[in-house]
């Protein structure tokens, strides 16, 4: 039996974070997490030196100040790197198409002065966007665009989840990509001293006697400790939690869920004749979004993250690829596919958070995630470290 102060179930950035906060503050930390790779949605695929695709989370800002404090610690922030600028699209009807000709501008100029009295705060994303922009923009263009940007349908996730705004950092980029990959961070995290991370080990029981949390992992270890986090999705938490903290468990339970199946391909430049842009919004598509990694140009290959809805056969995505790029499948110089779930909040989340809240409050039982306050890396760092400042608020 091995004794830590903290143990971390999950390796993505909110899981890293919370485990980076408390090496800072001194305590014996384990992360445990389940597959080799750590980083979760911070997802790279690497090919050759200098070529790298993002499969995840695409871009950082400046306004990610959290993120880059820790980017800063670590001493890599000669690593982050500007993205071009480059516009975002419609795919129609197999066909590119500008965003702006498929507003209706006269439902627009009607609708637009809502916004500044239209309050976010309890409403859908379709219930807000359709009253500030219009029901039929709303239609035709942003709930495509919106369910780009989370990789499912958004019309149903709350408004106040969605573009938080915050101060930038203006010494760095606006936007910016990370020589390597965005995976380069947690990966940067995980390899710090005084930090055990376990690859490739996940936690399979997890039972509390008092006052001590106690984990049973894949590989037949048991590691104790007074503080445990979960920093999974809410349905792998629900199951972890059901013998631990059922109260708890149940709350994470009612959070839905959403599959997200992607396909990153690589081809040379030169075999493709699709415009450099930033991505493609699936418009009536098998696919919610094609983001392009133009923004950080390389001289021989472009790469594209084709984010697919749920159930797409594999003989289709290849042959939506191609036609998409103009390409024949011969010209896919690399490729790689990967699935993972996704929270779905939905018009009972907020009740369900506070719940959550009231549940944790005098508990040394952290949960961190991107179903919190927001669902942007920022938000998954900033809720790690609220939770760690409530874990010091407890000793």
């Amino acid at each position: 039996m091995t004794q830590y102060q903290v143990i971390v179930v999950g390796g993505g950035i909110s899981g890293l974070s919370l485990a980076h906060y408390c090496r800072a503050q001194g305590r014996a930390t384990c992360l445990l997490e389940r597959e080799e790779r750590v980083g979760g949605a911070l997802h790279s695929a690497r090919f050759g030196k200098d070529f790298w695709l993002e499969l995840g989370a695409h871009t950082g800002y400046n306004s990610y100040s959290r993120l880059l404090n820790i980017v800063e610690v670590l001493g890599l922030a000669s690593r982050l790197t500007h993205r071009e600028t480059a516009r975002w699209m419609l795919w129609r009807g197999g066909h590119v198409q500008s965003v702006l000709s498929r507003l209706n501008w006269l439902e627009l100029a009607v609708s637009m002065p809502r916004m500044f009295t239209a309050i976010r705060t309890g409403k859908s994303v379709e219930a807000y966007y359709s009253r500030v922009l219009g029901k039929r923009n709303f239609e035709q263009v942003v709930r495509p665009m919106l369910s780009a940007v989370v990789s499912q349908d958004a019309a149903t996730i709350p408004a106040e989840l969605l573009f938080k705004k915050r101060p930038r950092r203006k010494e760095h980029p606006r936007s910016f990509a990370f020589w390597g990959g965005l995976q380069s961070i947690p990966e940067a995290i995980a390899d710090q001293r005084q930090l055990t991370v376990l690859r490739g080990v996940g936690a399979e029981r997890i039972v509390r006697d008092n006052t001590t949390w106690r984990v049973t992992t894949s590989d037949g270890q048991t590691l104790e400790a007074p503080a445990l986090a979960i920093a999974t999705g809410p349905d792998v938490g629900a199951r972890l939690l059901a013998e631990a903290a059922p109260d708890v468990a149940t709350l994470l339970g009612r959070i839905g869920m959403a599959t997200l199946e992607t396909e990153g391909v690589v081809v040379r430049s030169a075999r493709t004749h699709l415009p450099r842009l930033a991505g493609l919004v699936g418009v009536e598509a098998p696919f919610w979004s094609v983001v392009a990694r133009d923004p950080v140009r390389h001289r021989d290959y472009r790469g594209f993250a084709f984010h697919f809805r749920p159930g797409t056969p594999p003989e289709e995505r290849t042959a939506r690829i191609c036609a998409v790029l103009g390409i024949q499948p011969q010209s896919i110089e690399e490729r790689v596919s990967v699935t993972r779930s996704l929270p779905a909040p939905d018009h009972t989340h907020a009740e369900v958070i506070r719940h959550l809240y009231e549940r944790l409050a005098d508990v040394r039982l952290l949960v961190t995630g991107n179903y919190f306050g927001g669902l942007a890396i920022e938000d998954c760092v900033a809720r790690s470290a609220a939770e760690v400042e409530r874990l010091l608020s407890l000793d």
